[in-house]
């Protein structure tokens, strides 16, 4: 039950209308609506990191952030476990890859080097 629904009972009985304000003020009223008034639906806590990660995003692109987070929220545990596996195994490639390249990098600088001093 919700103040709501006293407020239209009210009305179609009586045909009086009376504001939320007044049942909250009326002690009977509050007390009956205490005793019948159903729990309020409770919202998820969010994963703080979740909370940060829209805090961080800026201002423009949030609306876009959270209907990101809402459709992952929507894929199943397993789904997101092999996107995730497979996204670290992609970084770990193209690390190995930077790495290589600076390496080569490193040893044609050298390569350069040594042939200009003969």
């Amino acid at each position: 039950m919700t103040i709501e629904t006293i407020r239209s009972t009210v009305k179609t009985l009586s045909g009086v209308s009376i504001s939320g304000n007044t049942i909250h003020r009326n002690e009977a009223a509050y007390e009956a609506y205490q005793k019948h008034r159903t729990e309020p639906q409770r919202k998820v806590p969010k994963e703080a990191s979740l909370c940060q990660l829209l805090r961080d995003t800026p201002t423009t692109q949030r609306t876009n952030m959270r209907a990101k987070i809402n459709r992952l929220r929507r894929q199943s545990k397993d789904a997101l476990i092999v996107k995730l596996i497979r996204l670290e195994g992609a970084a770990q490639e193209h690390d190995t890859r930077e790495n290589n390249l600076r390496e080569e990098i490193l040893r044609l600088s050298v390569d350069a080097g040594t042939r200009r001093s003969k």
